[in-house]
């Protein structure tokens, strides 16, 4: 699930045990990133990694530092993890 790298026009890549953030063709470490991009990697890498049916996300103010249009895509995420069987509060 690339839902993440589909709210935001960004790839997520682990490289030499740091996150790394590829925006077009420029690659940047994620602690250079603004603080949207830097906030979704851990929502990111919980999708991608761990994310199982059943589960309990507790996630605050996901809309934080969201363009308004980010921030109805990841409602809509947050809806697509619902009805996945992931429980969101």
């Amino acid at each position: 699930m690339n839902c993440i790298e589909n709210l935001l026009p960004i790839k997520y890549i682990p490289k030499n045990k740091e996150l790394h953030i590829r925006v077009g063709e420029q690659e940047i470490p994620s602690h250079l990133c603004s603080a949207s991009v830097q906030t979704l990697a851990d929502l990111h890498f919980y999708i991608k990694h761990t994310a199982q049916k059943g589960d309990l996300l507790m996630i605050e103010e996901p809309e934080l530092n969201l363009h308004p249009e980010n921030q109805i895509k990841t409602a809509k995420l947050l809806v697509k993890l619902v009805n996945a069987g992931i429980r969101v509060w």
